[in-house]
Protein backbone atom coordinates (compact mmCIF):
# COMPACT_ATOMS: atom_id res chain seq x y z
CA UNK A 1 0.00 0.00 0.00
CA UNK A 2 1.21 3.55 -0.67
CA UNK A 3 0.19 6.42 1.10
CA UNK A 4 0.49 9.88 -0.25
CA UNK A 5 0.90 12.65 2.79
CA UNK A 6 -0.73 16.30 2.05
CA UNK A 7 -0.76 19.07 4.33
CA UNK A 8 -4.00 19.95 5.12
CA UNK A 9 -5.05 22.74 2.94
CA UNK A 10 -6.70 25.17 4.99
CA UNK A 11 -3.16 25.32 7.30
CA UNK A 12 -1.18 25.23 4.60
CA UNK A 13 -3.01 28.81 3.54
CA UNK A 14 -3.00 30.15 6.86
CA UNK A 15 0.74 29.33 6.89
CA UNK A 16 1.18 31.05 3.62
CA UNK A 17 -0.47 34.11 4.81
CA UNK A 18 0.81 34.59 7.98
CA UNK A 19 4.65 34.69 5.84
CA UNK A 20 3.57 36.62 3.51
CA UNK A 21 2.19 39.47 6.23
CA UNK A 22 5.59 39.00 8.09
CA UNK A 23 8.15 39.52 5.09
CA UNK A 24 5.50 42.72 4.33
CA UNK A 25 5.73 44.17 8.05
CA UNK A 26 9.54 43.64 7.71
CA UNK A 27 9.92 46.12 4.36
CA UNK A 28 9.81 49.00 6.04
CA UNK A 29 12.47 48.24 8.47
CA UNK A 30 15.43 48.67 5.67
CA UNK A 31 17.14 51.77 5.17
CA UNK A 32 16.62 53.34 1.39
CA UNK A 33 19.61 54.79 -0.37
CA UNK A 34 19.92 58.39 0.29
CA UNK A 35 19.84 59.99 -3.11
CA UNK A 36 21.47 63.35 -4.05
CA UNK A 37 21.08 65.31 -7.10
CA UNK A 38 22.96 67.97 -9.16
CA UNK A 39 22.02 69.60 -12.81
CA UNK A 40 24.69 70.40 -15.36
CA UNK A 41 24.13 72.49 -18.24
CA UNK A 42 26.50 72.86 -20.60
CA UNK A 43 26.69 74.34 -24.21
CA UNK A 44 27.84 73.15 -27.58
CA UNK A 45 28.40 75.71 -30.61
CA UNK A 46 29.06 73.09 -33.32
CA UNK A 47 30.25 74.02 -36.55
CA UNK A 48 31.13 72.15 -40.15
CA UNK A 49 34.45 74.02 -40.32
CA UNK A 50 35.56 72.92 -36.76
CA UNK A 51 34.62 69.50 -36.63
CA UNK A 52 36.97 68.77 -34.10
CA UNK A 53 35.61 70.88 -31.57
CA UNK A 54 33.54 68.66 -29.38
CA UNK A 55 33.14 69.63 -25.78
CA UNK A 56 30.15 71.29 -23.70
CA UNK A 57 30.97 74.52 -22.25
CA UNK A 58 29.17 75.09 -18.84
CA UNK A 59 26.52 77.26 -18.49
CA UNK A 60 24.28 78.40 -15.76
CA UNK A 61 21.12 80.11 -16.49
CA UNK A 62 20.63 83.55 -15.13
CA UNK A 63 18.28 84.14 -12.21
CA UNK A 64 15.73 86.99 -12.71
CA UNK A 65 17.04 90.08 -12.57
CA UNK A 66 20.17 88.75 -14.52
CA UNK A 67 23.66 89.15 -12.86
CA UNK A 68 23.89 92.48 -12.25
CA UNK A 69 22.16 92.37 -9.20
CA UNK A 70 24.30 91.57 -5.95
CA UNK A 71 23.49 88.35 -4.56
CA UNK A 72 21.67 86.71 -7.90
CA UNK A 73 24.01 83.82 -7.76
CA UNK A 74 24.20 83.25 -11.48
CA UNK A 75 27.43 82.33 -11.89
CA UNK A 76 28.58 78.79 -11.72
CA UNK A 77 29.90 78.15 -7.88
CA UNK A 78 33.54 78.74 -7.32
CA UNK A 79 34.23 75.38 -7.10
CA UNK A 80 32.20 74.01 -9.35
CA UNK A 81 28.76 72.28 -9.61
CA UNK A 82 27.08 71.79 -6.24
CA UNK A 83 26.56 67.72 -5.01
CA UNK A 84 24.28 68.21 -2.45
CA UNK A 85 25.53 65.37 -0.05
CA UNK A 86 24.28 66.28 2.88
CA UNK A 87 26.40 66.41 6.10
CA UNK A 88 29.48 63.43 6.18
CA UNK A 89 31.23 63.10 9.24
CA UNK A 90 34.90 62.08 9.71
CA UNK A 91 37.78 60.79 12.27
CA UNK A 92 40.74 62.34 11.17
CA UNK A 93 43.80 59.98 12.54
CA UNK A 94 46.94 61.36 12.34
CA UNK A 95 48.49 57.96 13.49
CA UNK A 96 46.90 55.88 10.80
CA UNK A 97 48.48 54.17 8.14
CA UNK A 98 45.34 54.30 6.32
CA UNK A 99 44.93 56.88 3.95
CA UNK A 100 41.27 57.39 4.31
CA UNK A 101 41.79 58.57 8.22
CA UNK A 102 43.35 61.63 6.64
CA UNK A 103 42.41 64.15 3.33
CA UNK A 104 40.96 61.31 0.93
CA UNK A 105 39.85 61.16 -2.06
CA UNK A 106 39.04 58.53 -4.66
CA UNK A 107 37.20 59.43 -7.59
CA UNK A 108 35.73 56.86 -10.84
CA UNK A 109 37.13 59.12 -13.60
CA UNK A 110 36.40 57.11 -16.64
CA UNK A 111 34.14 58.55 -19.14
CA UNK A 112 30.74 57.29 -19.25
CA UNK A 113 29.36 57.32 -22.14
CA UNK A 114 24.83 58.07 -22.13
CA UNK A 115 22.40 58.94 -24.44
CA UNK A 116 20.73 62.33 -24.19
CA UNK A 117 17.74 62.84 -25.90
CA UNK A 118 15.46 66.28 -27.25
CA UNK A 119 12.59 64.74 -28.48
CA UNK A 120 12.68 61.98 -30.83
CA UNK A 121 16.30 63.46 -31.48
CA UNK A 122 19.40 61.38 -29.81
CA UNK A 123 22.81 62.74 -28.98
CA UNK A 124 25.52 60.21 -27.28
CA UNK A 125 27.56 62.04 -25.24
CA UNK A 126 31.08 60.80 -22.91
CA UNK A 127 30.67 62.38 -19.64
CA UNK A 128 33.33 62.39 -16.45
CA UNK A 129 34.26 63.93 -13.38
CA UNK A 130 37.56 66.16 -13.49
CA UNK A 131 37.64 67.82 -10.18
CA UNK A 132 35.94 67.29 -7.04
CA UNK A 133 35.60 69.96 -3.82
CA UNK A 134 34.69 69.43 -0.28
CA UNK A 135 34.14 71.78 2.73
CA UNK A 136 35.89 70.80 5.59
CA UNK A 137 34.45 72.16 8.87
CA UNK A 138 35.01 71.50 12.43
CA UNK A 139 32.71 70.63 15.12
CA UNK A 140 34.30 71.97 17.82
CA UNK A 141 35.76 75.07 19.36
CA UNK A 142 39.62 76.15 19.14
CA UNK A 143 42.21 77.86 16.67
CA UNK A 144 42.06 77.33 13.08
CA UNK A 145 41.33 74.31 11.36
CA UNK A 146 43.61 75.08 8.54
CA UNK A 147 46.43 75.03 11.17
CA UNK A 148 44.83 71.95 13.09
CA UNK A 149 45.23 69.69 10.32
CA UNK A 150 48.95 70.98 9.06
CA UNK A 151 48.65 68.16 6.09
CA UNK A 152 51.63 67.18 4.21
CA UNK A 153 52.25 67.31 0.57
CA UNK A 154 49.58 65.61 -1.90
CA UNK A 155 49.80 61.82 -2.69
CA UNK A 156 48.92 60.85 -5.88
CA UNK A 157 48.30 62.21 -9.44
CA UNK A 158 45.98 65.08 -8.26
CA UNK A 159 46.46 68.56 -8.54
CA UNK A 160 45.25 71.15 -5.78
CA UNK A 161 43.17 73.61 -8.10
CA UNK A 162 41.54 76.12 -5.52
CA UNK A 163 42.07 76.27 -1.49
CA UNK A 164 40.17 78.66 0.95
CA UNK A 165 40.17 78.04 4.78
CA UNK A 166 38.86 80.43 7.38
CA UNK A 167 39.32 80.07 11.08
CA UNK A 168 36.22 76.61 11.19
CA UNK A 169 36.32 75.98 7.31
CA UNK A 170 38.91 74.60 4.78
CA UNK A 171 37.27 74.53 1.60
CA UNK A 172 39.54 72.44 -0.91
CA UNK A 173 39.37 71.09 -4.63
CA UNK A 174 41.58 68.64 -6.66
CA UNK A 175 41.70 67.81 -10.18
CA UNK A 176 41.36 64.37 -11.12
CA UNK A 177 43.22 62.59 -14.37
CA UNK A 178 41.37 60.04 -16.10
CA UNK A 179 41.49 57.04 -14.51
CA UNK A 180 39.44 54.03 -13.55
CA UNK A 181 39.79 55.23 -9.85
CA UNK A 182 41.67 58.64 -8.94
CA UNK A 183 43.29 58.04 -5.70
CA UNK A 184 45.01 61.01 -4.13
CA UNK A 185 45.65 62.18 -0.57
CA UNK A 186 47.46 64.08 1.79
CA UNK A 187 48.49 62.77 5.40
CA UNK A 188 47.41 65.17 8.62
CA UNK A 189 49.32 66.33 12.01
CA UNK A 190 45.67 65.97 13.75
CA UNK A 191 44.71 63.41 15.88
CA UNK A 192 41.17 61.85 16.84
CA UNK A 193 39.93 64.99 15.16
CA UNK A 194 36.03 65.21 14.21
CA UNK A 195 35.19 67.18 11.14
CA UNK A 196 32.10 67.44 9.04
CA UNK A 197 32.25 67.51 5.37
CA UNK A 198 29.23 70.17 5.02
CA UNK A 199 29.16 70.61 0.95
CA UNK A 200 30.16 69.25 -1.83
CA UNK A 201 31.27 70.14 -5.84
CA UNK A 202 32.26 69.19 -8.74
CA UNK A 203 33.76 70.07 -12.45
CA UNK A 204 33.25 67.69 -15.80
CA UNK A 205 33.73 66.90 -18.94
CA UNK A 206 31.18 66.46 -21.65
CA UNK A 207 32.09 65.73 -24.97
CA UNK A 208 29.66 65.00 -27.64
CA UNK A 209 30.43 61.70 -30.05
CA UNK A 210 29.16 63.23 -33.41
CA UNK A 211 29.05 66.95 -32.93
CA UNK A 212 27.96 68.42 -36.47
CA UNK A 213 25.49 65.26 -37.01
CA UNK A 214 23.34 66.86 -34.04
CA UNK A 215 20.04 68.61 -34.31
CA UNK A 216 19.65 72.06 -32.30
CA UNK A 217 17.92 71.92 -29.52
CA UNK A 218 18.09 70.98 -25.46
CA UNK A 219 19.21 67.47 -25.07
CA UNK A 220 18.56 65.87 -21.26
CA UNK A 221 19.94 62.84 -19.62
CA UNK A 222 21.40 61.91 -16.33
CA UNK A 223 24.30 59.55 -15.14
CA UNK A 224 24.38 58.43 -11.25
CA UNK A 225 27.52 57.40 -8.99
CA UNK A 226 27.37 55.88 -6.25
CA UNK A 227 28.50 57.19 -3.11
CA UNK A 228 30.27 56.17 0.19
CA UNK A 229 33.57 53.94 1.40
CA UNK A 230 34.73 51.74 -1.46
CA UNK A 231 32.07 53.65 -3.63
CA UNK A 232 32.60 55.67 -7.05
CA UNK A 233 32.75 58.86 -5.12
CA UNK A 234 35.09 57.81 -1.90
CA UNK A 235 35.81 60.65 0.62
CA UNK A 236 37.63 58.00 2.65
CA UNK A 237 36.29 56.56 6.03
CA UNK A 238 33.08 58.67 7.08
CA UNK A 239 29.77 58.05 8.02
CA UNK A 240 27.87 59.02 5.30
CA UNK A 241 24.34 59.05 6.43
CA UNK A 242 23.26 55.38 4.78
CA UNK A 243 23.94 54.57 0.88
CA UNK A 244 24.17 57.33 -0.97
CA UNK A 245 24.31 58.07 -4.67
CA UNK A 246 24.70 60.99 -6.69
CA UNK A 247 22.47 61.62 -9.99
CA UNK A 248 23.59 64.15 -12.26
CA UNK A 249 20.83 65.55 -14.59
CA UNK A 250 22.22 67.10 -18.14
CA UNK A 251 20.47 69.72 -20.19
CA UNK A 252 23.10 69.69 -23.06
CA UNK A 253 22.27 72.75 -25.32
CA UNK A 254 23.20 72.30 -29.20
CA UNK A 255 23.69 75.68 -31.67
CA UNK A 256 24.55 74.88 -34.64
CA UNK A 257 26.72 77.73 -36.16
CA UNK A 258 25.21 76.27 -39.81
CA UNK A 259 23.84 73.26 -40.79
CA UNK A 260 21.92 72.27 -44.35
CA UNK A 261 19.85 68.78 -44.38
CA UNK A 262 18.46 67.38 -47.44
CA UNK A 263 16.27 64.31 -47.10
CA UNK A 264 16.58 61.06 -49.26
CA UNK A 265 16.09 61.57 -52.43
CA UNK A 266 16.82 64.97 -52.68
CA UNK A 267 19.43 64.09 -55.53
CA UNK A 268 16.67 64.19 -58.39
CA UNK A 269 13.94 66.88 -59.07
CA UNK A 270 11.60 65.89 -62.13
CA UNK A 271 9.46 68.58 -63.38
CA UNK A 272 5.97 68.24 -64.01
CA UNK A 273 2.72 70.36 -64.31
CA UNK A 274 0.58 71.07 -61.54
CA UNK A 275 -1.52 67.89 -61.49
CA UNK A 276 -0.03 65.72 -63.83
CA UNK A 277 0.36 65.75 -67.04
CA UNK A 278 -3.34 64.64 -67.88
CA UNK A 279 -3.85 67.54 -69.54
CA UNK A 280 -1.02 67.44 -71.82
CA UNK A 281 -1.58 63.58 -73.04
CA UNK A 282 -5.67 64.53 -73.11
CA UNK A 283 -6.30 67.73 -74.77
CA UNK A 284 -2.73 69.01 -75.42
CA UNK A 285 -2.71 71.91 -73.43
CA UNK A 286 0.48 73.35 -72.71
CA UNK A 287 1.11 73.67 -68.97
CA UNK A 288 1.78 76.83 -67.54
CA UNK A 289 5.02 76.25 -66.12
CA UNK A 290 6.68 72.77 -65.08
CA UNK A 291 7.98 72.53 -61.50
CA UNK A 292 9.52 70.83 -58.21
CA UNK A 293 10.07 71.85 -54.76
CA UNK A 294 12.63 70.16 -52.61
CA UNK A 295 12.21 70.61 -48.71
CA UNK A 296 15.28 70.47 -46.66
CA UNK A 297 16.32 72.28 -42.79
CA UNK A 298 18.40 74.98 -42.11
CA UNK A 299 20.26 75.45 -38.88
CA UNK A 300 21.99 79.04 -38.54
CA UNK A 301 22.74 81.83 -36.58
CA UNK A 302 25.12 83.79 -38.73
CA UNK A 303 24.70 85.26 -42.19
CA UNK A 304 25.85 83.01 -44.99
CA UNK A 305 25.90 83.13 -49.41
CA UNK A 306 23.62 80.88 -51.68
CA UNK A 307 24.91 80.35 -55.41
CA UNK A 308 24.59 77.97 -58.46
CA UNK A 309 27.02 76.17 -60.41
CA UNK A 310 25.28 73.95 -63.84
CA UNK A 311 26.28 71.81 -66.03
CA UNK A 312 24.63 74.29 -68.72
CA UNK A 313 23.99 77.85 -68.52
CA UNK A 314 21.41 79.80 -69.36
CA UNK A 315 22.06 83.46 -69.23
CA UNK A 316 23.20 84.04 -65.18
CA UNK A 317 21.22 80.96 -64.36
CA UNK A 318 21.18 76.87 -65.36
CA UNK A 319 19.73 75.40 -68.15
CA UNK A 320 18.58 71.54 -69.52
CA UNK A 321 19.43 69.85 -72.32
CA UNK A 322 18.13 67.21 -74.32
CA UNK A 323 19.07 63.94 -74.86
CA UNK A 324 20.90 63.39 -78.09
CA UNK A 325 21.66 66.90 -78.77
CA UNK A 326 19.85 69.80 -79.07
CA UNK A 327 18.50 73.01 -77.79
CA UNK A 328 18.81 73.76 -74.33
CA UNK A 329 15.86 75.16 -72.00
CA UNK A 330 16.95 77.46 -69.23
CA UNK A 331 15.16 77.20 -65.82
CA UNK A 332 14.72 78.89 -62.67
CA UNK A 333 16.18 78.45 -59.12
CA UNK A 334 14.64 79.95 -56.12
CA UNK A 335 15.05 79.55 -52.19
CA UNK A 336 12.83 80.18 -49.37
CA UNK A 337 13.79 80.00 -45.53
CA UNK A 338 11.40 80.80 -42.81
CA UNK A 339 13.41 83.59 -40.76
CA UNK A 340 16.17 84.68 -43.34
CA UNK A 341 15.80 87.32 -44.80
CA UNK A 342 18.08 88.86 -47.78
CA UNK A 343 21.42 90.87 -46.96
CA UNK A 344 20.99 93.28 -49.87
CA UNK A 345 17.98 95.14 -48.76
CA UNK A 346 16.35 92.86 -46.18
CA UNK A 347 13.49 90.91 -48.71
CA UNK A 348 12.16 88.16 -47.14
CA UNK A 349 14.04 84.67 -48.32
CA UNK A 350 10.49 84.02 -49.96
CA UNK A 351 11.28 82.42 -53.69
CA UNK A 352 14.01 84.18 -53.28
CA UNK A 353 15.91 83.91 -56.98
CA UNK A 354 18.92 82.55 -57.14
CA UNK A 355 21.93 82.31 -59.73
CA UNK A 356 25.78 82.30 -60.43
CA UNK A 357 26.49 85.05 -58.32
CA UNK A 358 26.32 85.10 -54.41
CA UNK A 359 22.88 85.71 -52.94
CA UNK A 360 23.66 86.84 -48.92
CA UNK A 361 20.80 85.78 -46.33
CA UNK A 362 21.03 87.22 -42.85
CA UNK A 363 18.89 84.91 -39.91
CA UNK A 364 16.77 86.57 -37.52
CA UNK A 365 18.69 85.46 -34.92
CA UNK A 366 19.16 81.46 -34.09
CA UNK A 367 16.89 79.89 -37.00
CA UNK A 368 16.37 76.17 -36.99
CA UNK A 369 13.68 75.67 -39.43
CA UNK A 370 12.67 72.70 -41.78
CA UNK A 371 10.09 74.55 -43.49
CA UNK A 372 12.83 75.79 -46.26
CA UNK A 373 12.50 74.94 -50.02
CA UNK A 374 14.21 74.85 -53.55
CA UNK A 375 12.32 75.52 -56.21
CA UNK A 376 12.88 74.85 -59.55
CA UNK A 377 10.56 76.04 -62.56
CA UNK A 378 10.17 75.97 -66.63
CA UNK A 379 8.42 78.83 -67.44
CA UNK A 380 5.49 78.32 -70.72
CA UNK A 381 7.57 80.84 -72.42
CA UNK A 382 10.57 78.93 -72.53
CA UNK A 383 8.55 75.55 -73.17
CA UNK A 384 8.21 75.90 -77.06
CA UNK A 385 11.14 73.82 -77.71
CA UNK A 386 9.68 70.87 -75.66
CA UNK A 387 6.34 71.13 -77.11
CA UNK A 388 7.62 70.40 -80.48
CA UNK A 389 9.55 67.39 -79.22
CA UNK A 390 7.39 64.88 -77.48
CA UNK A 391 8.76 62.14 -75.72
CA UNK A 392 12.47 64.01 -75.58
CA UNK A 393 14.21 64.00 -72.52
CA UNK A 394 16.11 67.32 -71.31
CA UNK A 395 18.08 67.01 -68.15
CA UNK A 396 21.15 69.11 -66.46
CA UNK A 397 23.00 68.86 -62.95
CA UNK A 398 22.16 71.86 -60.59
CA UNK A 399 24.48 72.37 -57.81
CA UNK A 400 23.63 74.89 -55.08
CA UNK A 401 26.12 76.20 -52.82
CA UNK A 402 26.09 77.37 -49.31
CA UNK A 403 28.95 79.50 -47.96
CA UNK A 404 28.83 79.99 -44.37
CA UNK A 405 32.49 81.58 -44.20
CA UNK A 406 31.77 85.00 -45.69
Amino acid sequence: MIMKLRPDPPRAAAYLRRLWLAILLCLPLSQPAAAAEATVYAELNASLFKPGQNQFGNKVPLPPGGCSRPGSGCSTSYYGVEANLGTIKKQINRSSSDPKHHIYQAIDTTYKEIKLYSGPNEAVVKFRITAFSENYQKNHYGGSLYEELNFGNMIGSCQQVQGYNTTANYQFEWSHPQGQKSVCYKRVATNNHYINISSSHFKYELIALNPTGLDNGTYYGEVTYTVGDGQQVDLGHADYGGNRSLTIKIAATVKNEFQVRFPAGSERAALEPAGGWQSWLQQGSVPAKLSRDLGFSLSSSARFSMHLFCQYYSGGGCALRRDNGGGEVPIQVAVSMPGVHSSQGGAPASRYPLGMSRREFQPSGQVSTSAAQLHFEMQRSDMAAIVRQPGARYRGDVTVVFDASL
